[in-house]
């Protein structure tokens, strides 16, 4: 029980701290904590939380009489000492004390709930300890399909042309080989699915088919957003296994899906600003007419009206990948 660890992230706005902080979160199997941190440093303080919002970590002013021009006698309830003044290293002080707690109990709670099963061994005969693992590597499993977590290759920025071939699993075998007889069938087994096997099944699964889907960008107005969506949507349709083009750049939509055709592509991706969807997207569908999948980058202000006229395939940041790529296979005939 001495394994206990917090971890602190100092940052500055737009530096993207509580991404990092969340992802390594994740990563590690432990809490993340950003602003809840405050509400909690306010509940067991008796402070309202604007107080901790407003300090400032680079100055020992008091928060009350140097911001605000105040003083507050009238906050004491006993937790906290009877003075007129706070000063922020005050408030840093009780936001510290709360992080510690929170990772004391969270280690304690674990040992204390086994001992009170009866000790590890009983446990484990119970199921609680695996159910416990499985349940750390279901969160983890649901993180990676919605990119919270990045395996780098899998979820993200894949092999493009990269082919499993004879490459496969190994089938998990139970270590009583084919004498089953001995085995503790009573225990609960842990689930020994790797990080990466679904997406690699779904890969496997487009792999085996007897075509490849091709995914064609429309690249179409504003360059910057163009080439940006274009990479991310061939970065996020390649997690399949599809064989996607990328392309400079069109003059008209009519000219860009004509090409897509050529191409003999199965998917088409528009790729342009938000603000530019508007003019290109229902055109752009009425051209593909039904004759491949139609598929509109990002997540504009006018999805609903583009919804209303029959556009329904939307890949952004916001998606899951994984379960919008099955939905594609599915949809493509891929099974």
């Amino acid at each position: 029980m001495n394994n206990k660890y917090v971890i602190n992230i100092g940052r500055q706005l737009g530096s993207g701290g509580r991404e990092i902080g969340a992802k390594l979160a994740a990563q590690m199997h432990i809490d993340f904590y950003d602003k809840e941190l405050i509400n909690i440093a306010s509940k067991e303080s008796g402070l309202c939380k604007e107080f901790f919002e407003k300090a400032d970590e680079k100055t020992s002013q008091s928060i009350v009489g140097g911001l605000f021009g105040m003083r507050f006698p009238f906050i004491n309830d006993g937790s906290i000492p009877n003075n007129n003044c706070l000063s922020n290293d005050a408030l840093f002080k009780i936001q510290s004390d709360v992080i510690r707690e929170l990772a004391e109990k969270k280690s304690w709670n674990i040992f204390l709930k086994v001992e009170e099963e009866g000790g590890f061994y009983a446990a484990v005969k119970a199921g609680s300890v695996q159910e416990d693992i499985n349940q750390s590597g279901k969160a983890r499993h649901i993180a990676l399909s919605s990119r919270k977590e990045v395996l780098l290759g899998t979820n993200q920025f894949p092999n493009f042309t990269e082919k499993v071939g004879d490459k496969r699993q190994v089938e998990n075998k139970c270590c009583c080989s084919d004498n089953s007889s001995s085995c503790e069938s009573t225990v609960t087994v842990l689930n020994s699915d790797r990080a990466a096997s679904e997406f690699e099944a779904l890969r496997l699964q487009t792999e085996a088919a007897d075509h490849c889907p091709k995914a064609f960008m429309l690249t179409i107005g504003n360059l910057a957003m163009r080439q940006a969506r274009a990479q991310f949507s061939c970065n996020f349709l390649a997690c399949a296994g599809y064989e996607v083009i990328d392309n400079l750049g069109f003059e008209t939509v009519e000219e860009g899906v004509e090409a897509a055709m050529e191409a003999k592509a199965d998917i088409i991706v528009l790729c342009s600003s938000d603000d530019e969807y508007a003019e290109y997207a229902v055109p752009a569908f009425k051209a593909v007419n039904n004759r491949a999948m139609f598929i509109v980058a990002g997540a504009p202000a006018c999805a609903d009206a583009l919804k209303a006229e029959g556009i329904e395939n939307f890949i952004n940041v916001r998606v899951n990948v994984l379960d919008t790529l099955k939905e594609y296979n599915a949809k493509l005939g891929i099974k």
